[in-house]
This record gives structure tokens, sequence and C-alpha cells, in this order.
């Protein structure tokens, strides 16, 4: 993720973090966030374990999707 101007982030340093990826339309993607631990490993924080996050991937007709979220809130 990104909070540097860069790669999608709208404005550096603001504690907006901005990550961008290419989704197929009409597809369901579930996801979670962790803070700590090494690289690719879930614990000891992962966020809400027993419940992951979900979107739905659709085309408003600008090819982009915008979803706003925040870490500890569902």
């Amino acid at each position: 993720m990104h909070d540097d101007g860069n790669n999608g982030d709208e404005k550096a340093g603001d504690g907006i973090w901005t990550i961008e990826f290419d989704f197929p339309e009409n597809s369901s993607i579930q996801y979670k966030y962790t803070n700590s631990g090494k690289e690719g490993v879930w614990s000891p924080s992962e966020e809400f374990p027993a419940t992951n996050r979900q979107i739905f991937i659709r085309d408003d007709g600008t090819g982009k999707m915008i979803v706003k979220d925040v870490f500890g809130q569902l």
C-alpha cells in the first residue's frame, strides 16, 4: 500500500493508504488486513480473524472502482 503520492495515491503523507488491483468485472473478492508480523504471515495481529471483508467488482462505465475502507471497522 502507498501513502507517497504515487501509484494511485492522491496525496503523500495524508494517512490514507492506497493500492490498485486489476480484477475481472462481476467477480467477488474477499480480503482482510494485518498490521504486524513478517510479510506474508497472518499472525499475530490479523484483523477480525473469523471475518473476511468482501466486495463485488462492478463497472460504472469509468473502468475504475474506488473502495474506501477503514482498518479495524466493519
